[in-house]
Formats: C-alpha cells, structure tokens, sequence
C-alpha cells in the first residue's frame, strides 16, 4: 500500500482485494477509439491543480507520428479532448515528447523532430485561453546538420522554463540546456556535463524552490554507464561538476529520472544493472550535510546545495524479474518512484514511496495496474499535484488490442458499490460523453437497462461465457444504480450465474418459445477497428462493436446461414444450428481486408486501384484504396491486398489467430555497405560537387533475417546529394529506379522504386512476398557513387515492414557503414538500432 502525504488508506471491506482504494483503476486518456498504438506519455501538473499528459500517437496514419495533449481538470475526474500539438502530418518521426506548465499557466512540450531528417529539437506553447498551439520552434542553435534528441523540460519558479537534451554538435553525445525566458526569447545553448569523451544521453531535468537548476544523465565517458547528475547556480550561472549517483562503477546504470519535494530535496531514480536490473534512488537534502563552503545562504537566505547525495538504494523488489524506465514525482512531503517490471512478455507498473523520517527508506513496490482494463504496461510517467494526489500515466494494451495511455490516480474517492441482477447482453455502446466505447448491457428483472458494464481484460471471458444468461453483477461506480445507464463504472468486481436471481417476482419474460442466441467476435486489420462491421442472420443485420464482439437474441431454432461484411473487406459466412432456448457462441472470423474496388474480389485490379494511390490519400471515389482506413495509402495497404489475391466472396468464416497484436520479438534488418567509418552523423566538410579523393562505388544489401512471415517492406534513406549519386539500378527501364529488386518473387510489386538526386531522397516500397519463405532474404540491394571527399554517410530515415493482413511487423535496423534515425522502429518505438546509440 503506498502512502500519500504520510496517510494510509485502509479498505474497505466491499471492495476486492486485487482494488486497492489508494489507487485508482485504469482510464484511457487517448479518445480516438480507434486501436492504433499510442506510446511514451508524459505528465505535469499545473499551479491551478490541473494535470497535463502529452504522448505519441499514430491516429493521423500509420507511419506518422503524431503529439497529442490532454488535460484532467483540477476539480474533475475525466480527461478532456485530445489536442494534437505537432504541426506536420506525414511519415515524419517526432519522438520523446515532456511537457511543463509555466507559473502563468502557459503548457510547453518538447520533442524530438525529424523533419530534417537530423533530429532537431522543437517545442510548441499553448498560452492559457489560446484557442491554438504555437508554431513549432528549434530549440537547438548549432548550425550543424547533426542529433540532438530525447529532451527534457522543466518549469523554474520565475516564470521561465528550462530544457535539456543529447546532442551531438561536438562529436560524442554531450548533454545541452537552454532556457525560455518570459517574453519568451531562448537563451543560448550551454553545455551541461564535463565529460572529456564518451557519448552522454538521456538527460532529465528538475529546478528547485532556491533556483538550482539538476540535470541528471546517462553517462559512457568510462563504461557502459553511470548516472551523473550537474547543478547550476542560480547567482553565476556555472554548472557544477559532474557527479557519479551509482555507488557502485559494475554494470550499466541508465535511464535517470529527477523529481524536488517542496522542501527543496532532490530524488534521483535510475535503472541499475550492478545488482541483477533493478531500479535505485538517492536522495540530496539541501539542509543536511552542507558546510558553509559548499552550502551558503542565497539573497533569499535559503540554503543552496552541496554534492553530497545520499547512498543509492533499491527500490524495487530484489524479485528477479527486470525493472525498468523509472519515472520520480514529488510534492508536498511526499515523493515516489514508478517503473515497469517485465513478466514474461508483458509489463506490469509499480511504484514505491519515499518513506517520511526514515532516512532514504522506500515502502514495499506495489502494482498500480493491477485492477484490470491494460495489460503489456510499459514507460510509466508520473507527478504529483497541488492537492497531494499522485498521477501516474503510461502506455499498455486495452480493450481495442493496440497500445493505449493509461492514466491512474491515488487517493480516489471512495468509490460506491452495487450489485443489480438481470440478463446480461452486448451493446455497442452509447453516444453519451464518458461512456466505454464498447460494453456489457445488464437488463434487469423488471426488463429496464440498469448499467452498461464496461469491458475489462480480468473479466471480459466471463462476460462472454454469460452473455444472455440472468446474472448478478457485483461493482463499483461513482454514481448510483438508477433507471438509466450508468457510463461511469471504475471496475467490475464479479458476475455470478444465477438462473435463480429474478424468481421473486418481476421476472424478465424468457426467450420466445422456438429461438435462441449467437454470441461472436469479428475482427480485421491490425490497424483498423472491426467497428461499423455488421453481421447478418435470419434476415436481421447486428451492428459489430468497435472491439468486434457482437450479440444476437431471439433468433429462431434452427440452422442458418450467418454473414459479415465489412470496409473494404470480403463477406465471410457460414452455416450455423442455433438450439432452442439456448446460446452458441460461434468461432471468431478474421475479415479479410483488399477489396479496393468492392467488386467482392481481391484481385490485380485491386493492386492497380491501391499502387496508383500509394503515396498520397484515397480519392473520394474510391474510398478503399486506403484498405485500413487510417487516411494514407501506404505500405499496409499494399500488403493487405497482396495476402489476399486470389480470394473472393464468400470468404470463409475463419480466425486468423488470437485478437492480440503483440508480438513476441522483431525482424532484423541489416542495411550493410562499405563507406568508411568517420564521425557519427559528421556534416560534409566541402558543399561541391568536385571530387578531392575520387569515386568510391558502394553496394548496399538490405537483408532481412527470420524472414517467415513478411509480405512485404518499404525503405526511405536520404543522403547529400552534392558528393553521392544513386546508380540507376535497372538502367534499361525508363526512369531512375533507386534499387536493385530481381531477387524477389515474380508476383511481387513493386509500387515505389524512386530516386530524387535534387532533394538527396530516394524511397523503395515492395509488396507480394511469399510469407511462407524463411530464414535470411535479400530485400533489395542499392549502389551508390560517393565522392568521399564530399559526402557524409547516407542515412536510413524510416523501415517498415508488413505481415498478412496488412498488419505491421516490428522492424529492428542495424546498421553497417551507415547511419540510421534513431527512433524510426515504427512499431518497436523505443527500440533503437543499437549499432547507433546506447541506452534507449
């Protein structure tokens, strides 16, 4: 149980015991419904109480990564609508997003950018009542054409905000800070740590109440890592020294996080290899341990700091299992660390207290997810408001399959409990604001709708096993059972099978005499939502909910020939025997998605609607040419159609496997070419086009390994056009084809084969490969012509790769002789090519 402000809530006896009172159960803040994947959150809080997250997210089309913001009013307890801040929409990465909110009130967020194909940082700034985020503004001020990444930002005490990241500009990664002034000007970058070499990342950042400035790192100027952590005097303007937090050198320290109480102590948290992957803290205390060389009183008369941080200690269980991405919050009195543990291929979010009067103790690690509705938890961020309530966020598997933002709170309300019985049914849920998307409808004895029982992934199969039986259901909820459907349900706590439960009168009437009911679930591309599909039985069409299950009663005894159709999609059916008086739950069917043309075909003429579109939106009149629905005709559309030639209606009712999209690992892909080794990322030393050192000619294999189930792949790469040229690959087809494809199969196609000498872009996009082929494949292979006294390395800026069905396949990129975006794993996000950098 953790402790808030130094109170220990105890439960209450109604409620179960995996529901602890001091934390409140899952919510999803991303409102987009539409099951696409959303990552790496991040929280601050406001001086008015309110809460604000910024994270990831790929609405606005696969590939395309998009920031998004979110509020939770101090006074309330939902999030409100989505904003997108980031300004580019297209296959552009923004990564590593931190947001602050200023003592006027004003949110900043910061991320990285990869619109010049370098990673720059950019932050953007909504005033309080502006109707619209500011435009997009480099913080960075080198004029080099080299990384700055993975940004922190934190607000100081005068009005102003403060910034810091890796960056590049000097060689090896070197830790960066600036500060936005009030009338908002930026004030030039200064270099944070004093490292003489080595490569030094994922800077965090916090200020204290007496001005102090903490940056903390990641730091490989010895070994795999330590963490150091800096301070700047608010008086001089100096950094201090860089000092080591991990008591121990072994192993690899990484990943820090900073948080100051309001007392002015500083907590550091990072992961910690040197005692099996744990997660470790100490703890600088402004009033112990200072002398008056190194503790003098500021014109305030407040005491500054020393470098004397407590001893590291663990604050994670010593179970075994990996700990990792700690996040630290503090406030009033109170300060806790969060992390993600890794159980099998899941993760589950804990967290733990800083003791109050013990010194640098921790309370025991307790699971903040634990209460149902996300799994797969991963990432966690975390502060604590005004008001002393804790707020944790971070990114797992929901309801719709796809990676969500998750958001928790301590200290909730007591919650109310109830407990109705009835006859439980599927709805597809309702328009009402604050309704679950997709839920369970318990209708009551006396035949009235009492409660829309929300989905959630403890209870979900026992939800489906009682569909259409009379059941009691035991729960909680911040409003009262009433006539009306109640939308704020926090947890289901049990359903009973209770045939028995209505006998005492008001018995709702059973099942006409001769029916019984259906129970199934539809599902479709990874990317798309099974929402809108409908299925059709006895001359009845049921609408398909958005996470795909549907329900149908009263259907006459007999057999019957069931069908479902969707967007884009071949009807599937088959032949079903409904008993009377009963239920039969059929098998799950899989639609199959790349009817572009809707003439109930999947066909070359299909490949022809989609690659005349690949690249650019779907035309009006013909909408499904984007086969997914996601805005873009890209590589997954492609691929949709691909798997599925030679298919037509009636398709067979089949399931293509389990409703998850999580995949168990990634498919390497090797970029490998000859260019000699030089500086990471070096900017060309002469703009020419005139060659100092002659032609060197480069091959480039792109090989994929563990290949089985790839239909197909897409490359983008950019290089300096004024010292390299991409040899035209296929010299007899008209046109400049970038890549060499005659390796791959016949059927295969081809739909972006390009090369753009003018911009230094060139883009291959190929689809039709035999999933069923294994092993190591040679996707393509590129040449160029480098002069190598001109050119700096070619870069490789997105991969993607696609599985049957359109769905996306992780993709992990090493690099040999070349240079890939860090971040550019579309659906392995923080999985960086690790030839490149180190901690991620």
């Amino acid at each position: 149980m953790i402790l808030i402000a130094g109170a220990c809530r105890a439960e209450p006896p109604s409620l179960p015991e995996n529901l602890s009172v001091a934390w409140s159960p899952p919510r999803v803040i991303n409102d987009d419904g539409r099951g696409v994947v959303q990552f790496d959150p991040a929280l601050s809080t406001a001086p008015d109480g309110s809460v604000h997250a910024a994270w990831v997210d790929f609405r606005d089309g696969a590939g395309v990564f998009g920031l998004y913001h979110a509020r939770r009013p101090a006074a309330g307890d939902a999030w409100e609508h989505n904003e997108r801040v980031s300004d580019l929409i297209g296959a552009v990465c923004r990564d590593d997003p931190d947001v602050a909110i200023d003592s006027a009130g004003a949110v900043h967020i910061v991320w990285s950018d990869y619109r010049n194909v370098h990673p720059d940082i950019f932050v953007s700034t909504k005033a309080p009542g502006a109707g619209a985020w500011s435009a997009p503004r480099v913080v960075n001020d080198d004029t080099t054409e080299t990384i700055q990444w993975s940004p922190a930002i934190a607000a100081d005490h005068e009005g102003g905000v403060w910034v810091t990241w890796s960056d590049y500009r000097d060689g090896d990664g070197a830790i960066y800070a600036s500060r936005r002034d009030v009338d908002g000007s930026w004030t030039p970058n200064e270099r944070v740590d004093d490292a003489p070499a080595g490569q030094q990342d994922r800077p965090a950042i916090a200020i204290a109440p007496t001005g102090e400035v903490f940056v903390a790192w990641h730091d490989m100027r010895d070994d795999l890592g330590d963490v150091s952590a800096a301070r700047r005097d608010p008086l001089t303007g100096e950094w201090s020294r860089a000092v080591r937090l991990n008591a121990l050198p072994e192993g690899r320290q990484a990943s820090p996080t900073l948080a100051i109480d309001a007392g002015g102590v500083v907590i550091a948290a990072w992961y910690d290899e040197h005692d099996s992957a744990t997660i470790h803290a100490a703890t600088l205390d402004p009033s112990v341990g200072a002398s008056d060389a190194t503790a003098a009183t500021g014109a305030s008369g407040e005491r500054t700091y020393s470098d004397d941080w407590s001893e590291s200690r663990r604050v994670s269980s010593p179970t075994g299992r990996i700990a990792e991405r700690p996040a630290a919050a503090a406030g009033a009195g109170t300060a806790l660390v969060t992390w993600y543990e890794h159980i099998g291929i899941d993760g589950v979010i804990m967290a733990s207290e800083r003791l109050p009067g013990i010194g640098t103790g921790w309370s025991a690690p307790e699971r903040i997810d634990g209460s149902g509705g996300s799994s797969a938890g991963r990432n966690p961020a975390a502060v604590i408001a005004p008001d002393g309530r804790a707020h944790i966020a971070w990114y797992g598997e929901g309801d719709l399959r796809q990676k969500e933002i998750f958001h928790s709170t301590s200290e909730i309300e007591e919650p109310e409990s109830f407990e109705a019985e009835g006859r439980l049914i599927y709805s597809t849920g309702r328009d009402t604001p604050g309704c679950p998307a997709d839920g369970f409808t318990l209708v009551g004895c006396d035949g009235e709708r009492h409660v829309l029982v929300a989905a959630g992934a403890k209870v979900e199969a026992q939800l489906d096993a009682a569909l259409g039986r009379i059941v009691r259901v035991a729960g909680v909820t911040r409003a009262g059972i009433g006539d009306a459907e109640i939308c704020r349900l926090a947890h289901v706590m049990a359903i009973d099978v209770d045939p028995a439960a209505c006998a005492g009168g008001g018995v709702e009437p059973p099942p006409p005499p001769g029916t019984g009911a259906i129970v199934g679930r539809v599902f479709v591309s990874a990317l798309a939502s099974p929402g809108g599909s409908e299925v059709e039985i006895a001359g009845r069409r049921i609408s398909v909910g958005s996470d795909g299950r549907f329900f149908a009663d009263a259907v006459p005894a007999g057999s019957h020939r069931i069908r479902t159709a969707g967007r884009c999609a071949l009807v599937a059916e088959m032949v079903v025997n409904v008993p009377d008086g009963d239920i039969v739950h059929v098998r799950p069917v899989t639609l199959r998605s790349g009817d572009a043309n809707d003439d109930c075909a999947i066909d070359l003429r299909d490949l022809v609607a989609v690659g005349s579109r690949y690249g650019f939106g779907p035309k009006e009149e013909l909408p499904c040419a984007d086969v997914n629905g996601d805005g873009s005709v890209d590589l997954f559309d492609l691929a949709s159609v691909s798997s599925g030639i030679g298919s037509a209606c009636p398709a067979e009712w089949a399931s293509a496997g389990t409703a998850s999209t999580r995949v168990h690992e990634s498919r390497t892909v090797r970029v490998e070419g000859s260019i000699a080794s030089s500086t990471l990322d070096r900017p060309s030393p002469v703009k020419s086009g005139q060659s100092r050192l002659g032609i060197e000619h480069v091959e480039v294999p792109i090989v994929i390994s563990e290949s089985s189930g790839i239909v197909g792949f897409s490359i983008t790469m950019r290089f300096d056009a004024s010292g390299t040229r991409v040899v035209d690959a296929l010299p007899d087809v008209p046109g400049h084809q970038a890549a060499d494809v005659g390796l791959l199969p016949e059927l295969a196609l081809v739909a972006a084969n390009a090369v753009d000498h003018t911009s230094g872009r060139l883009h291959v996009a190929v689809s039709g490969l035999d999933p069923a082929a294994s092993g190591e494949r040679v996707l393509a292979r590129l040449r160029f012509e480098v002069d190598s006294g001109v050119g700096g390395r070619p870069r490789v800026i997105g991969f993607q790769l696609a599985g049957p069905g359109g769905s996306p396949v992780p993709a992990r990129v090493e690099v040999g002789g070349f240079v890939a975006a860090p971040a550019f794993h579309l659906w392995l996000p923080h999985t960086v090519a690790e030839a490149m950098q180190g901690d991620r």
